[in-house]
C-alpha cells in the first residue's frame, strides 16, 4: 500500500498529494493554513465518524478532522493509510479503524 507521513494530518486547504507539494515548506509555520494544518491538525476521536472539519479548540490552531475529510483524502490520493508523528501513545501507536 500507498501510505501519507506527516507530523500533524489533514486540510481544508488540500485535497492532493500535489497540493502539498505545492506548499512552501521553507518558512517559519504560520498560525493558519495548509502547512500549519499539516504540523498541528488533530483526527477526531472515534466517536465523531461523520464529522468534517472543524476548529481544533484544544490547540487553538488548525483543524480537527474527522472520518469523511480522511476516507476522501485517501481515496483522492490512492493511499492505504495516514501515518502521523505528532502526539505520544503509551504504546508507541495507536490503531484506528
Amino acid at each position: 500500500g500507498r501510505f501519507f507521513c506527516c507530523h500533524g494530518g489533514l486540510s481544508p486547504s488540500f485535497k492532493t498529494i500535489e497540493d502539498i507539494n505545492q506548499i512552501d515548506r521553507f518558512q517559519e509555520p504560520p498560525d493558519d493554513g495548509g502547512l500549519c494544518d499539516i504540523i498541528w491538525s488533530d483526527p477526531a476521536d472515534d466517536k465523531a465518524l461523520n464529522q468534517n472539519f472543524t476548529r481544533n479548540r484544544e490547540r487553538e490552531v488548525s483543524w480537527v478532522y474527522g472520518y469523511n475529510p480522511l476516507i476522501d483524502f485517501l481515496e483522492d490520493n490512492n493511499l492505504t493509510s495516514i501515518i502521523r508523528a505528532h502526539q505520544v501513545k503509551e504504546f508507541a501507536f495507536e490503531w484506528t479503524e
